[in-house]
């Protein structure tokens, strides 16, 4: 459960990133030894530009993430009172 809130609260754009990073390594690599993943040539090829199509948006939407609002500079409301004396 732990596991599940952790991908929950994560940001898209890092989830897109790291899922890009997984496809381009499945489309550029074959682990044999430890770990038996084959991808088949056809799937390498559809893994790959799924990759770079994720790094791409996953780039793209952290650069393009407006500022939050407490760094935007606002005015303080001021009340303009006279006292007469």
């Amino acid at each position: 459960m732990d596991i599940i809130n952790g991908i929950k609260d994560t940001p898209l754009p890092t989830l897109m990133l790291i899922g890009g990073f997984v496809f381009i390594l499945l489309g550029i690599a074959t682990i044999k030894k430890p770990i038996v993943i084959e991808v088949a040539p056809s799937s390498r090829k559809v893994a790959l530009v799924l990759g770079i199509a994720f790094v791409g948006i996953g780039l793209y939407l952290m650069l393009s993430r407006p500022t939050s609002p407490a760094s935007i500079a606002t005015e303080t409301p001021t009340a303009n009172i006279t006292l007469d004396f």
